[in-house]
């Protein structure tokens, strides 16, 4: 369970950072978005998809499923 947890926090961090990356980048060049709502996408994105991934176990094409639907609403 532990372990579980552990992956999901350090996968959320990760995403967190890159998404904090991509904001600083988007607010040099003076762009729309900036840091705080490029974090906040990264993670909702990433928890969409874990959501898909934890139930893979239940339904294994729920992975392609999330992914579609994630990407029609891009």
């Amino acid at each position: 369970m532990t372990t579980e947890v552990l992956d999901i926090v350090v996968r959320l961090v990760a995403a967190g950072f890159l998404g904090a990356c991509i904001g600083f980048e988007r607010r040099i060049h003076h762009k729309a978005i900036g840091i705080a709502g490029m974090v906040l996408i990264a993670i909702g994105s990433t928890t969409y998809m874990l959501l898909g991934r934890h139930l893979a176990g239940l339904d294994p094409s729920s992975i392609s499923r999330t992914l579609q639907g994630f990407l029609s609403g891009i």
